[in-house]
């Protein structure tokens, strides 16, 4: 089972890995979290259900809400966490949502399961996050466009898009560590490196 407590630049790690098989539990706040809220929404009428990125993004799991901001809460993702193989945790995270990734990585939550989570730099102080960053991290803003324009932003979230396969290639491989008998390993991965391979490839 994976439990996914992402924002959204790791979102889409779990829908790959429902997509692959896994059991998807979605963890969220009360009301939805804010990729159901994004637009375009299907025939244009908004709710919860009909955001394009919701549908994309989310296809395939099981959705749990939870009042996040309250710690009682945090007993029933623990009891979870205690039977998921792989926890995929927030780049952004508040105090409690912290205290959570805390104990994952104490192995205080036990079993334990196998921990993914995402950074903007590696060996870098925590920075706020967008794709924009991301993207101009990784290189490729510098490559995209003509000389003489201004920098180009590409579309469609692609530094998201790629910490989001590399955090489940890493899922993979917490998967097959958990079935040699190694429970509770960590793997961050760095939205700036992941952005390289698109930037070497290109």
């Amino acid at each position: 089972m994976v439990l996914d407590l992402a924002d959204e630049p790791m979102v889409l790690a779990s829908r790959l890995l429902a997509d692959l098989g896994a059991d998807v539990i979605r963890v969220e706040p009360i009301g939805g979290d804010g990729v159901r809220r994004r637009g375009p929404f299907v025939g244009g009428i908004e709710g919860l259900e009909r955001g394009l990125a919701h549908i994309r993004y989310n296809a395939g799991k099981r959705s749990l809400a939870l009042a996040l901001d309250r710690p009682e809460a945090w007993e029933a993702a623990r009891a979870l966490a205690s039977r998921a193989d792989i926890a995929i945790v927030p780049m952004e995270a508040d105090a409690l949502t912290g205290e959570f990734v805390a104990e994952a990585h104490l192995g205080a939550v036990s079993p334990g399961p196998g921990v993914i989570e995402a950074v903007l730099r590696r060996d870098a102080a925590r920075e706020p996050v967008a794709d924009l960053v991301g993207v101009a991290a990784g290189g490729m803003l510098d490559l995209n466009g003509y000389p003489e324009d201004p920098p180009n932003h590409p579309a469609g979230q692609l530094a998201y898009k790629q910490t989001s396969l590399a955090a489940a290639l890493g899922a993979v491989s917490l998967l097959l560590e958990s079935q040699a008998g190694r429970r509770g390993c960590r793997i961050v991965v760095s939205m700036q490196e992941a952005m390289m391979w698109t930037t070497i490839q290109s």
